[in-house]
């Protein structure tokens, strides 16, 4: 998934905070050019200050990363877009997990293009689900 095929997607209405921790030199230019994204890499040192960041934000949008698992164990709102072939743990149907009461799954059936995922993820944190 690349930042700039992600940018293209992202609603002006919400506030977004990458918890990329070391984005490529073209990915930070695009960061820095953005004034809809931040960016705090001097902050994401270990995963207590990636927990803390987290849980500061009204929810979290990832695939299934390192970032999505800590922020649902930690109980909060976390949209996890899977790719169509997910890892056996998301089971293959349900859109919510017992592994993490605060994650929703977003199944992406397109295998080239995460716009519908993401845009579905959006919509829910604009109609207020967490």
């Amino acid at each position: 998934m690349r930042l700039e095929d992600i940018n293209k997607h992202l609603s002006k209405e919400i506030e977004w905070i990458s918890l990329q921790k070391s984005p490529v030199d073209n990915e930070i230019k695009l960061l820095e050019d953005n004034r809809n994204i931040k960016h705090f890499p001097e902050s994401l040192i270990d995963f207590a200050e990636t927990a803390a960041i987290c849980e500061a934000l009204d929810a979290v949008i990832s695939v299934d990363t390192s970032v999505a698992h800590l922020s649902a164990s930690c109980g909060n709102a976390t949209y996890i877009m899977l790719c169509k072939n997910a890892d056996w743990r998301w089971l293959e149907k349900s859109d919510t997990t017992f592994w993490y009461k605060a994650a929703h799954l977003i199944r992406n059936d397109d295998e080239h293009s995460w716009q519908t995922a993401l845009l579905e993820a959006q919509n829910k944190i604009l109609l207020g689900w967490s």
